[in-house]
């Protein structure tokens, strides 16, 4: 089951600010002018409460009372999609041997040239085991953090 995604807009001197987060806290600030601005989601809920201590230092970030922020960030969230976007990155990469890029995917493409599944499997393979073990890396780190913040 998918996390609630709460939001909460500001004024602020650069604009209306659009603040996202859940339960494990802070996932995003955007502005008005970014570029893929389009404003709340129909799903998201509207929840200044939740978002309460990110508006407070905001406004006394502005007010310039402030320079420095303690905002509870969702770090596991984030380093989920970092294991996300780096485990379909290394697949990806072996694409680059199409177009001259080298790597393991030299071996897969002129394996399957040749009919020759030593070679698809010697190309396969260590990519395989780098995708798997960083994504079992990255579970590691956000279990540990989700085990610090508990």
């Amino acid at each position: 089951m998918s996390e609630t995604t709460h939001y909460s807009t500001m004024p602020s001197p650069v604009g209306e600010l659009l603040l996202l987060g859940g339960e494990a806290g802070l996932t995003g600030v955007y502005m008005q002018q970014h570029l893929h601005w389009d404003g709340p989601r129909p799903h998201w809920r509207r929840d200044d409460q939740q978002l309460r201590q990110a508006r407070a230092q905001l406004r006394a970030y502005f007010a310039e009372e402030v320079r420095t922020f303690d905002l509870p960030l969702a770090l596991p969230v984030i380093v989920t999609g970092i294991r996300i976007v780096l485990v379909q990155a290394i697949g990806l990469v072996t694409i680059a041997a199409l177009i001259g890029g080298g790597g393991f995917g030299i071996f897969i493409f002129q394996g399957i040239g040749q009919t020759a599944m030593d070679l698809v499997m010697l190309g396969a393979v260590p990519t395989v085991f780098f995708a798997f073990s960083s994504a079992v890396i990255l579970d590691a780190v956000i279990d540990s953090i989700r085990g610090s913040a508990a």
